[in-house]
């Protein structure tokens, strides 16, 4: 019992280890996004996004040995999102009068809420950053392409002219460093010498924690950095 209670154990850690941390960014990332297009109910559509991003990770996983069926299947499905997105853009016109990329752009206040258009955000562009992350953190890792994930929410506040809560900021950051050091740590060049097991999970999560909330202690400058003031421009 104590054998198979340890398999058990064993298997749910590995588990947590390999996707939790894709997942969680995942869900990070499009509920910020979620907060500058809704009033209300912002929780359950996160909610139904990580539903959302396990569903796709299961099917990806399922079908990653399959190398012919695997790009059909993914290609069919970009193809159904694509379908299913063009169709919510034309109905969200059609119900609002209103571009979607003026919806895109202006404040929330001013445009109002055009539900079309976030389902389109919710489908095209969270299976976008679904494949994003599924991609370079399964199957093969790249810093770029997490980071570009975690770019999403800054360039959507930028253009909009909202402002991005502190704390969804730090918890963001602090995760898309979790994950980057968990996954340099699980390379190849170096798994051979790690043990994954409670106490790594543990360790992990202590130190991520220390880390956000040393940034959220940290005084934050009132003056606009050259950086800032050119993105903006760019912008």
């Amino acid at each position: 019992m104590n054998t198979k209670t340890a398999q058990i154990k064993n298997t749910l850690v590995n588990i947590l280890s390999k996707y939790a941390l894709p997942l969680l960014l995942g869900a990070v990332v499009m509920n910020i996004i979620f907060k500058t297009y809704l009033v209300d109910n912002v929780r359950l559509y996160t909610f139904g996004y990580v539903v959302y991003e396990c569903l796709l990770f299961a099917l990806f996983e399922w079908l990653k040995p399959k190398k012919v069926l695997r790009g059909l299947v993914y290609t069919a499905l970009m193809v159904a999102v694509l379908f299913l997105g063009f169709q919510l853009l034309r109905a969200g016109f059609e119900h609002s009068g209103k571009s979607f990329i003026n919806w895109f752009y202006v404040n929330r206040q001013e445009i109002g809420q055009i539900d079309e258009y976030f389902y389109f955000l919710f489908v095209g562009l969270g299976f976008f950053i679904i494949s994003v992350l599924y991609y370079f953190t399964i199957v093969r890792y790249r810093s770029f392409g997490t980071m570009l994930v975690v770019l999403f929410p800054f360039f959507i506040y930028g253009k909009r002219a909202d402002s991005m809560d502190t704390l969804d900021i730090t918890i963001m950051l602090t995760v898309f460093i979790a994950l980057m050091v968990h996954s340099r740590l699980v390379s190849d060049e170096s798994k051979h010498d790690l043990v994954i097991n409670g106490s790594y999970v543990a360790a992990s999560a202590v130190f991520v924690t220390l880390v956000g909330a040393l940034a959220m202690l940290m005084p934050t400058s009132s003056k606009t950095s050259y950086l800032e003031k050119t993105a903006t421009s760019l912008m």
